[in-house]
């Protein structure tokens, strides 16, 4: 099983149980993180994730799908996301299948937890189709975080995409007449 907590990002106390006494500590190093703890189901599979967000004239634009490598352990930790070792492949290599499944549910899950702004999903493409692992809302965003990495391979370079970004946000949070 995984243990996390449910709130903080980066991998903070995030911790793959494999026996009963790697449990408690499991659970304590989750609370250091975060005050509530998520137990989970250990899900085999690749990393594929995809970003998406609502551009200026109200279209959800998707991002290149990218795979993240893992460990032999199977978990993509805090040390790799920040040594500069974490490998990622933009396109992620999945069937056309698995990508259409990955990039349907992403566009319904921004949709339905009301997203705005750029919004990161991650999924576990597995044996039996897509598992989504979490929403990641406010995404890191240095020209090397995946995200920014997702845009450029689909044409849009670092600064374009933070304007697209800033512009979306200013015709959202524009006043309107009364």
């Amino acid at each position: 099983m995984v243990v996390k907590p449910t709130t903080g990002g980066s991998s903070d106390g995030v911790t793959r149980v494999a026996t009963a006494d790697a449990y408690r500590p499991a659970v304590a190093a989750a609370r250091a993180a975060g005050e509530d703890v998520l137990v989970e189901s250990f899900v085999t599979g690749r990393e594929v994730d995809i970003a998406l967000f609502r551009d200026r004239d109200g279209a959800l634009r998707a991002g290149a799908t990218l795979e993240v490598g893992v460990d032999r352990d199977g978990v993509f930790d805090r040390a790799r996301k920040y040594d500069g070792t974490a490998e990622f492949t933009v396109p992620a290599r999945v069937t056309p299948d698995d990508h259409e499944a990955v990039d349907r549910a992403a566009r319904v899950l921004y949709g339905v937890l009301g997203c705005s702004g750029v919004a990161r999903f991650d999924f576990f493409v597995t044996g039996a189709g897509v598992v989504l692992n979490e929403v990641n809302t406010t995404p890191g965003f240095t020209e090397r975080s995946q995200v920014p990495l997702m845009y450029a391979a689909v044409g849009l370079a670092y600064g374009e995409l933070v304007a697209e970004l800033v512009e979306a946000a200013l015709v959202e949070h524009r006043p309107t007449a009364r």
